[in-house]
C-alpha cells in the first residue's frame, strides 16, 4: 500500500509548481523523501492574531457571555453553564456529529453543557437530527458564519 501511495504522491508531486504544507514535520517528511523537489515544498505555518484572540478574565468573561447569549438567542440561563464551541464548516472533514455525540455524552453524565456552533454547511440538517435523537436538541445552538471578531468573542467565553 505504501508503495502505490508513494508512486501516486510522487507523480502528483512532479506535477505541482509549489506544495504548502501546514504542518511543519510533514514538509520535512515530504522534503526528505523528494529531495529533487525539495525547494518545492514550503511549509506555511497556520497562525492566529494574538491582538484580536485574546484570554479574556473572568468578569470580561461573564460580562460577554451574557451579550453573546442575547446576541444569539440562547436561554439566560445559558451564561452560567459551560459552552463548548465548534467553529467551523459543517461537512464531513469536520465531523461536527462528533461534537454533538460529545455533547450527549457530557450531559448524559451530569455536566451541563451548551454546544454552539459556529459555521454552516451540507451537515447542518444531519447535526439536528442527531442532536434531536440524543435529546440534546435544547442544548445545541446552531449560530451560522459568524464574523471574525464575534469568533473571537466566543472563543474567549467557551471552555472548550
Amino acid at each position: 500500500m505504501r508503495r502505490l501511495y508513494r508512486q501516486f504522491s510522487d507523480d502528483a508531486l512532479r506535477r505541482m509548481a509549489r506544495v504548502f504544507v501546514v504542518n511543519e514535520v510533514g514538509a520535512r517528511m515530504l522534503r526528505d523523501d523528494h529531495p529533487d523537489l525539495a525547494e518545492r515544498i514550503h511549509f506555511l505555518p497556520v497562525w492566529f492574531d494574538d491582538e484580536v484572540f485574546v484570554p479574556a478574565t473572568a468578569d470580561e468573561r461573564q460580562q460577554a457571555r451574557r451579550e453573546l447569549t442575547e446576541r444569539f438567542g440562547l436561554p439566560s440561563d445559558a451564561a452560567n453553564e459551560r459552552w463548548i464551541l465548534h467553529a467551523g464548516r459543517l461537512d464531513a472533514l469536520k465531523n461536527p456529529t462528533l461534537a454533538v455525540e460529545a455533547l450527549a455524552s457530557l450531559n448524559a453524565h451530569g455536566t451541563r453543557a451548551r454546544l454552539v456552533v459556529a459555521g454552516d454547511g451540507e451537515l447542518r440538517a444531519s447535526v439536528k437530527s442527531l442532536a434531536d435523537r440524543l435529546g440534546v436538541m435544547d442544548r445545541l445552538h446552531l449560530v451560522g458564519e459568524v464574523a471574525r471578531d464575534e469568533l473571537a468573542a466566543l472563543m474567549r467565553v467557551s471552555d472548550a
